[in-house]
């Protein structure tokens, strides 16, 4: 389990000196904006403890990394020409609003203006914040966590009902495939129990319904 979950992160997560370099934020900065809340924590913290054996004799280090979602590139474009810190935080709770938006719209259902209380934003921004969405969505964007988050409700809504109407099934094969595309394949140890398991490939089974061909 140890290097399959050390190949997951490597290939879907940077490392803080990845993130820095891909950004070219200096680290001072990067910490400061850690600090004051503005920048997600990692999602993934590992701690290595590694023992080698040689001609020289036995050998123990320890290492700990922190994985970033790959989306962290561009939020630190975004601070590196925030104001304040509460500019940043309005950036967010804007373009996950409008996210939501566009997607009520594309799924041609009526406003749900209590899906975007401040309560609720502020709610996401604090999972944004600890690193949580980074760890769930494919990139940890702002569009991708509300897409996530309003997939997620479409699906619970529609198969807590103990029938579904071909239109309703229509809407649930359109949710599910929208949190196909947007939710992470998690690491690993996580898989059984994530969102992707329950509300993608569970409820597929559980609805006959058929999977998007990959080059559609």
């Amino acid at each position: 389990m140890g290097i399959e979950l050390i190949d997951y992160l490597t290939r879907h997560f940077l490392t803080r000196a990845q993130l820095l370099a891909q950004s070219a934020v200096d680290e001072d900065d990067f910490v400061c904006w850690q600090n004051t809340g503005v920048q997600p924590q990692p999602s993934y913290r590992i701690r290595l403890d590694l023992h080698s054996s040689s001609f020289f004799g036995e050998n123990t280090t320890a290492e700990q990394l922190e994985y970033y979602a790959k989306g962290q590139v561009a939020w630190l474009g975004v601070l590196s020409q925030c104001p304040s810190t509460s500019a940043a935080k309005q950036q967010f709770m804007q373009r996950y609003r409008s996210a939501w938006q566009r997607l009520q719209a594309d799924f041609n259902l009526p406003s749900a203006e209590d899906a975007l209380t401040h309560e609720i934003l502020e709610e996401k921004w604090g999972y944004f914040i600890d690193g949580t969405f980074g760890l769930c969505t494919r990139y940890g964007l702002v569009e991708e966590i509300a897409a996530k988050s309003f997939a997620i409700q479409q699906i619970n809504a529609l198969i807590a009902r103990p029938e579904l109407t071909p239109d309703q099934l229509v809407l649930l094969e359109q949710a599910v495939n929208l949190l196909d595309q947007v939710a992470a394949e998690f690491a690993p140890h996580e898989r059984a129990t994530s969102s992707r398991q329950r509300l993608v490939n569970d409820v597929r089974r559980r609805y006959q319904l058929s999977v998007p061909r990959a080059d559609m």
